[in-house]
């Protein structure tokens, strides 16, 4: 869905009090808790008395009169056991927040020196975020969970301790700050799902041609078919050898 101006000042907001509140801890953001995962926290519940809520056994990022939302920057696997317990005594939202723009700021590990920002040609694509989604393939399309992928521009961190002449090959990537909000995808239907496939894709496809058109490497394209036929936003019609041809539903 379109970002309004008021959601925009809303997460302007967020991540001004995520970095406050980070502030002094370890430099940039902390060992424990990322500047990132504290600002969509703010963003989606502002009073922090409704954070790190204990719901079924587990820790909630956040539990409302709304119900749960889960934030999982990286390694949704670890997500599921934390869904089963809590969709049958609450809606649950997950999100996902993906870099769409990207910064690359290096810092000297030493004395803290940030050198220039500079914009990164690579860009996360929502598709492959369903990729990831195959995780939670069980619990998809369950009444009472829903899915936002939140498409960010974000500034990315990396410690100059590398390898090369410029110690950037294999650097660490300490750090991603959010800076602005372009997009909320919420996925609960099918026809959510299948809004994110590229226009221009043949009709059958495979999985290689929504690869190419997706700009996603295969084995994600592979992952998302299989999560959008889950869910009823692609069909199978058939093989292409031993290639599975998928049509919109």
């Amino acid at each position: 869905m379109n970002v309004t101006a008021q959601q925009r000042e809303a997460f302007s907001l967020a991540c001004e009090r995520a970095a406050l509140s980070l502030r002094g801890q370890n430099g940039i953001g902390s060992l424990g808790e990322k500047t990132l995962h504290l600002a969509m926290k703010y963003f989606y519940e502002p009073e922090e008395t409704r954070h790190e809520r204990k719901v079924q056994g587990y820790v909630a990022d956040i539990f409302s009169e709304r119900g749960v939302v889960e934030i999982q920057t990286a390694r949704l696997d670890r997500l599921a056991p934390k869904i089963g317990a809590f969709l049958p005594v609450s809606d649950v939202l997950v999100v996902c927040p993906i870099a769409v723009e990207k910064w690359v700021i290096w810092v000297e590990p030493v004395s803290g020196a940030i050198g220039e920002r500079r914009k990164s040609p690579a860009a996360a694509r929502p598709l492959a975020t369903v990729a990831e989604l195959y995780a939670l393939k069980p619990y998809l399309g369950a009444p009472g969970l829903s899915v936002d992928i939140a498409c960010l521009g974000v500034e990315e961190y990396r410690l100059l301790d590398g390898y090369g002449e410029n110690k950037k090959k294999r650097a660490t990537k300490y750090e991603k700050v959010p800076v602005a909000l372009r997009e909320i995808l919420r996925l609960e239907t099918a026809r959510d799902y299948a809004r994110l496939l590229p226009d221009f894709l043949p009709d059958p496809f495979t999985s290689r041609e929504l690869s190419a058109a997706a700009k996603i490497r295969v084995g994600d394209a592979q992952k998302a078919l299989n999560v959008l036929h889950g869910v009823g936003a692609v069909a199978r019609v058939g093989k292409r050898g031993n290639t599975y041809l998928y049509m919109r539903r």
